[in-house]
């Protein structure tokens, strides 16, 4: 990939213009392409200034970061679903975003795929009910030889997402059921 070229080697070639030197002729002098001394004189007379444009980086971001509420709302009613679940959504709120550019974009808001911990959906209340907290009290009193697991729901409960997204230095907290 070629480089930009300096500032005195435009501002010369341009100076030769204006000196009555055609662009062919200066372009030939100063070693660059006819075109390029073109383009510098056009740019410098719409613009006044003749200095090179910005090269590579993102370009398209400002798309998405505009959306950026629309982008959020859609995250934040489901926080463990992939990129690809992420980006249909929002295709049918009219957005168009790929997949990497979403992962650009929480990149940049800080917002990191993690694993949650296996934790029942109760997990999401805690021991806030007083049932639960007396059950959970109650536990060092039975008798796990007397214990016995029934497992009638005939559920896999082990193809649960256990991955989300989250702010960077925050612990994700989702429930899901677990269990074999």
């Amino acid at each position: 990939m070629s480089k930009t070229l300096s500032m005195d080697l435009r501002r010369r070639a341009l100076a030769a213009v204006d000196a009555g030197v055609s662009r062919r002729a200066a372009a030939g002098r100063f070693g660059v392409s006819v075109s390029s001394v073109i383009r510098w004189d056009a740019q410098r007379r719409t613009t006044g200034s003749f200095e090179p444009k910005q090269r590579g980086g993102d370009t398209r971001s400002r798309r998405i970061e505009a959306r950026h509420a629309d982008v959020m709302a859609a995250f934040e009613e489901e926080r463990d679903q992939s990129l690809e679940e992420l980006r249909a959504r929002l295709a049918e709120r009219g957005i168009a975003a790929s997949s990497s550019a979403l992962s650009r974009f929480f990149q940049r808001h800080g917002l990191t795929r993690k694993k949650d911990r296996a934790r029942g959906r109760a997990g999401a209340r805690g021991l806030a009910s007083s049932k639960c907290r007396a059950w959970f009290e109650a536990q060092p009193d039975l008798d796990p030889g007397k214990l016995v697991f029934i497992d009638e729901t005939w559920t896999a409960t082990n193809m649960a997402r256990t991955h989300g997204r989250c702010r960077r230095g925050e612990r994700l907290r989702m429930g899901f059921p677990h269990g074999h």
